[in-house]
């Protein structure tokens, strides 16, 4: 490689996190004007390696050198002044400020005064948009919260390049845009090229690295595996290297399966959900965990969420237990005899600042109620103490604060509290996520444990390939929105052929 071509050369760095040996002496260089990808399983190093070009991991060993220059970035602060931005999975916008207000937060257009000057900042808006060549989708002066996921995109990039960036990391960018907001994304990241931007290009979704990236990187256990030129690979190359297995052909699975032996439990119907959903039908029988997984995007949270009410479906049916049934709001799916373990525990499924008893009681509140309405604790006492036993929750007592727990025991709160309604349908969306090993290894056997009376059934959304493998009885493809394959028999499913499906190969 050319020095002149050299924008970004990374050498030899280093990241140690408690337990875990995050990066391996990874080496990484960018040209200038290129889009390089970086790929790799969940958990292989790649956004970690970001966030130390970013500043936001600084206890690394390494160099980074940038222009030939030998660079220290302790901040993102300082990361900006060098021209490097990123826009991450979850955007930073304000949705009540506009456009233009967006693009210049924290980076004001001011006089010597330290008086805003509107005018100018809205005219350097308009002019950011002529430099890179973006057209106007929408005016400087919309609120953002009325622009659709996809012009909210541009605007974060809009948002970066403000600060004359020369290399732009882009992570997961297209996870929630629609098939035509794609497009408009992918033109713009042509014409970032030709003005001489540098992206990084962090996505599962492979068919975009064949599309858009000159150069991929793939990362496999925190090491850096191999860099080549995206000419030089196919999808079954990229997909060996990030595994570190070889490719087979596509196991057959027969579809003989005695579906009229088992008894429905849960059905869904022809679901559609703005873009998001479209047409997704799937069964969830008694006494089987229903294995459901896709790319980041595929859909997995949205039917999640719209099964319990959190975003009610524009059209779609539901039935359980052979009764239709109408959910536009969680208190409905409750009743219908159906729990959600949300992603995201902390903000939506724990109080943190609250006890775990209290926790563990929130969903029987209204069933523990004396005459006079008065809550009987003593009695709900009992059945937070089982749960506690049952799950092994690891709390010097119950009322030990959540927030002080950690986050593999603030987890099985969750699934406790909901226990405690014994529901029907029990709807585990991403239930290992950001938890140990051995926490994990725990949650599974729960899970496991779940449908041996035959009586319930788990959905369980998740997008860690070993882990659907692992638990499922049956396993549902999503692919931008729709269910594309179906796995009935998963004893002789493999782990190569889940990931060409999500890859949307069937």
């Amino acid at each position: 490689m050319q020095n002149e071509q050299l924008l970004l050369d990374m050498r030899n760095i280093d990241m140690v996190f408690p337990g875990v040996h995050a990066l391996k002496e990874i080496d990484f260089q960018l040209k200038r004007g290129e889009v390089h990808a970086l790929v790799g399983e969940n958990g292989a190093g790649k956004s970690t390696l970001m966030k130390i070009l970013m500043g936001v991991y600084t206890s690394c060993d390494g160099d980074i050198f940038l222009e030939g220059a030998k660079v220290t970035i302790n901040s993102p602060e300082k990361a900006h002044e060098l021209g490097i931005g990123m826009i991450f999975q979850e955007l930073s916008l304000v949705p009540q400020l506009n456009v233009a207000q967006n693009i210049y937060l924290g980076n004001e257009v001011s006089g010597k005064t330290g008086i805003l000057h509107d005018r100018q900042m809205y005219e350097n808006a308009r002019n950011l948009m002529k430099k890179y060549n973006i057209k106007e989708y929408f005016s400087v002066y919309d609120k953002v919260g009325k622009l659709s996921r996809g012009y909210m995109q541009i605007v974060e990039v809009l948002k970066a390049l403000s600060r004359d960036t020369k290399i732009l990391i882009m992570d997961e960018p297209t996870a929630s845009l629609t098939k035509e907001e794609e497009d408009t994304l992918y033109q713009i990241i042509l014409g970032l090229k030709k003005e001489g931007v540098s992206i990084i290009y962090i996505s599962h979704r492979l068919e975009e690295i064949f599309r858009n990236c000159n150069r991929v990187t793939v990362f496999r256990d925190g090491s850096k595996v191999e860099t080549k030129n995206v000419n030089d690979v196919d999808m079954d190359k990229l997909i060996e290297l990030m595994t570190g297995r070889k490719i087979e052909a596509a196991v057959h699975v027969s579809t003989i399966e005695a579906e009229d032996r088992k008894e429905p439990l849960l059905e869904v119907r022809n679901l559609v959900w703005k873009q998001r959903l479209c047409d997704v039908s799937f069964c969830l029988n008694k006494g089987e965990v229903l294995g459901i997984t896709g790319l980041m995007g595929s859909g997995k949270s949205e039917i999640a969420r719209a099964l319990f009410g959190v975003e009610p479906l524009d059209s779609g049916e539901i039935y359980i237990e052979g009764e239709k049934v109408e959910i536009q709001h969680p208190w409905q799916a409750v009743e219908a005899g159906m729990a959600l373990i949300p992603e995201d525990r902390k903000s939506q499924g724990l109080v943190l600042s609250h006890s775990v008893e209290e926790n563990i009681c929130l969903p029987i509140v209204s069933d523990y109620k004396n005459k006079i309405g008065l809550f009987k604790d003593k009695k709900a006492g009992f059945k937070v103490k089982e749960q506690i036993a049952r799950l092994a929750i690891k709390t010097p007592t119950p009322k030990q604060k959540v927030k002080y727990l950690s986050g593999g025991n603030q987890q099985k709160i969750v699934v406790g509290k909901w226990l405690n309604k014994s529901p029907k349908v029990l709807i585990l969306d991403e239930p290992t996520v950001g938890v140990d090993v051995k926490t994990k290894s725990e949650l599974r056997t729960i899970i496991q444990g779940l449908v041996k009376d035959q009586d319930r059934g788990v959905l369980l959304f998740s997008s860690e390939l070993n882990e659907i493998l692992q638990l499922s009885d049956r396993v549902v493809i999503l692919y931008r929105g729709s269910v594309i394959k179906e796995y009935t028999n998963c004893t002789s499913l493999k782990e190569d052929a889940l990931h060409r499906a999500v890859q949307g190969l069937v």
